[in-house]
């Protein structure tokens, strides 16, 4: 839970003891032991150095004594992901414990992220998160605008779709996947394979209103595609955690995006990965995440979700037509901030098409759409953004999952 009047601060955030580093950056406590953090057969990992400026020297060092392959480079925080062919986890770990070349803030094993889907049978109904989220009422009042940009962090999108295409901000779009800033969820094939996942997360947020044509986004944004996700052979996801977080700072950077949308998530903590959404939070962006699709308790210490977990995430929960928790859905009354509709919401698929979608993954987007009115009304503090959309909400009755967002209460009401 983010104290909404707090002001966010860089400071006093480790304890340090030894080896071991007592982090208070999260909705709940946990402890990461730098010496047990790789396996023992493990090949490919995540070293975090501490300075950017020598990159270059803890490259090279990694080819020359490692024999690595570098897999991905982080260009905004100290963060490499390498492979290694001929030794394995502890050993790896013995020897960039013994050199003297440049500091360590980690080395654990590769983390990829998960895109939180749960699939449905299609064509079940229309929209009916718009009423339930008082959407009408709220477009009355705001239905946004093209200088608010919201991105969203995903598998990339069917930029041609009929319903997004006029939406889409083509300057700021990027494809970490393929490398080249055409994120279509059209292109690749194999192991790079486009998804309709970033489509659908698209389509609740942004597709567009009074075109006689598909569903209602909703709001009248310019949308920030970027693809740093895919799905191999067998229909199983993939991402690279060096990419999201270089997504992250390339939207609040460059793109200078009001909220982020991210349905991922990896089970596995990642300190630059926290930096990058602790970075949105002090520029004052919205980052707004899937909660996970498990039917697990987020206060456990036993189980975790990142980023949502985070304590400047807004962490969103799924409902179904009734107000209740989606059976899938986690929970957790400490960690949990929000919850939306994400039971067969109907959206955009790619190829042009349409079809529901169901999960955490489309509870997130309907949040961030709701949040990206409520910033085209008030161009407010992220104080007051949080404030709106978790205290003007819906209270539904169950405290694990807080109040159920409302469009139009958050938009309407005074602060």
């Amino acid at each position: 839970m983010r104290n909404v009047y707090a002001t966010p601060s860089l400071s006093n955030i480790f304890n340090y003891n030894g080896d071991t580093i007592s982090d208070n950056r999260l909705k709940k406590e946990i402890t990461y032991d730098k010496t047990v953090s790789v396996s023992k057969n493990s090949q490919e990992f995540l070293l975090g150095y501490s300075d950017l400026s020598e990159k270059d020297k803890v490259i090279a060092w990694l080819i020359n004594n490692l024999n690595a392959k570098i897999v991905s480079i982080s260009n905004y925080t100290p963060l490499i992901q390498f492979k290694t062919n001929e030794i394995k986890g502890f050993e790896v770990h013995s020897h960039i414990n013994a050199q003297k070349y440049f500091n360590v803030r980690y080395l654990q094993d590769n983390i990829e992220v998960e895109f939180l889907y749960t699939p449905n049978d299609p064509y079940l109904g229309y929209q009916w998160y718009i009423n339930k989220i008082e959407a009408k009422q709220a477009w009355d009042i705001e239905r946004g605008g093209f200088e608010i940009r919201v991105a969203v962090i995903d598998t990339g999108c069917d930029m041609d779709h009929p319903d997004l295409v006029d939406h889409i901000d083509t300057v700021h779009d990027w494809d970490y996947v393929g490398n080249d800033p055409n994120p279509n969820a059209l292109q690749g094939s194999g192991a790079n394979a486009g998804n309709s996942h970033g489509t659908k997360c698209a389509g609740i947020i942004a597709a567009v209103q009074n075109n006689n044509k598909g569903i209602a986004g909703l709001a009248r944004i310019k949308l920030v595609n970027m693809r740093v996700g895919w799905y191999d052979f067998f229909g199983f996801p993939h991402g690279s955690i060096t990419d999201v977080i270089d997504a992250i700072y390339k939207a609040v950077n460059e793109a200078s995006v009001d909220v982020i949308s991210m349905s991922l998530a990896t089970y596995t903590y990642n300190a630059d990965l926290y930096w990058a959404c602790k970075w949105a939070e002090v520029v004052g962006v919205l980052i707004v995440a899937s909660a996970g699709n498990d039917n697990k308790d987020l206060d456990s210490t036993s189980y975790n979700v990142y980023p949502a977990e985070f304590d400047c995430v807004m962490c969103v929960a799924a409902t179904d037509q009734n107000d209740v928790k989606c059976s899938f859905s986690n929970y957790g009354d400490s960690t949990v901030d929000i919850c939306a509709p994400g039971q067969d919401d109907y959206t955009t698929t790619w190829r042009g098409k349409y079809n529901y979608f169901s999960g955490t993954s489309a509870s997130a987007p309907v949040v961030a759409g709701v949040a990206a009115l409520i910033v085209s009304r008030y161009h407010c503090s992220l104080d007051e953004l949080w404030y709106r959309l978790e205290y003007y909400g819906d209270y539904i009755g169950n405290i694990q999952i807080k109040r159920r967002v409302n469009a139009y209460q958050s938009v309407a009401w005074a602060y």
